[in-house]
């Protein structure tokens, strides 16, 4: 996925460079910010995906935990 949206960038900022009349300063500032901080922004990213993914997971594991106590709870009553 990484891989994809980098080389999507890439081409984006090919095209920009070709086309000098449609140069947007803030997005080139951007894109120059970005390309000398790829190691701390593939940092950022990773650590963002990563909390996502575990919050993810903890949302899940929680909301599983809820309803295998509910089911426990059914099956003792009906026990």
């Amino acid at each position: 996925r990484n891989a994809k949206t980098n080389r999507c960038r890439k081409v984006e900022t090919g095209s920009s460079i070709t086309t000098p009349a449609r140069i947007d300063p803030a997005k080139t500032a951007q894109q120059n910010i970005l390309t000398m901080s790829t190691p701390l922004g593939w940092g950022i990213a990773s650590f963002a995906v990563v909390g996502v993914l575990g919050y993810g997971l903890f949302e899940w594991r929680s909301e599983a935990m809820v309803a295998i106590g509910r089911m426990r709870n059914f099956f003792n009553s009906t026990k």
